[in-house]
């Protein structure tokens, strides 16, 4: 989340970060619908940690892990739904291990 953070408010030249002045410029002219977006955003990462833990409490943390990086295949296929995102082979081989990754783990 940190590193988010960081880089919106940076941008990394050669061998050094300076502000983007652009970013805090850009702040001032956002829309009501868009500051509530970013606070929905943020209370509903911030209940993900919250829920993540729980889970990492109650369970073996090899099939918690597995099952929160499962995100990713869910990522790319609604990308590709909602998004227009075109799915090439990679990303389809890549999801698709993820997606087998977690049930072989999840049968252990």
């Amino acid at each position: 989340m940190l590193a988010a953070v960081v880089a919106m408010l940076t941008k990394v030249g050669i061998g050094e970060i300076s502000l983007d002045l652009h970013f805090f410029s850009s702040l001032r002219h956002a829309s009501a619908r868009t500051w509530a977006s970013l606070g929905m955003a943020i209370v509903v990462a911030c209940l993900s940690y919250v829920a993540y833990y729980r889970a990492l409490q109650l369970g073996p943390v090899s099939r918690v892990a597995t099952v929160d990086k499962l995100s990713a295949a869910f990522v790319i296929v609604f990308a590709a739904i909602f998004l227009g995102e075109r799915l090439t082979m990679l990303k389809v081989a890549g999801g698709s291990l993820v997606v087998i990754g977690t049930i072989l783990l999840a049968m252990e």
